[in-house]
């Protein structure tokens, strides 16, 4: 329940940057400029993480960029 919720970014931290394409599809930078990218159903491996993330996301919803390519692991 609300108040209940455990804080994930730590004390002192907090999100000031937040751009999200869907549920649970979201990436966001906090004030140590830490950004942090989740979406489910991907593996976010290195190579996947320099196509898909804020930046990219951003320029998808900004009608930019209309697709991202990635390598999927078998």
């Amino acid at each position: 329940m609300l108040g209940e919720w455990t804080d994930e970014l730590g004390p002192g931290v907090h999100i000031t940057d937040w751009v999200s394409t869907g549920p649970k599809s979201i990436a966001h930078t906090n004030n140590e400029n830490r950004t942090t990218t989740k979406i489910k159903g991907f593996t976010l491996s290195y190579e996947n993480v320099q196509k898909l993330n804020m930046v990219s996301m951003k320029k998808i919803m900004n009608g930019k960029i209309r697709e991202i390519e990635l390598k999927f692991q078998k």
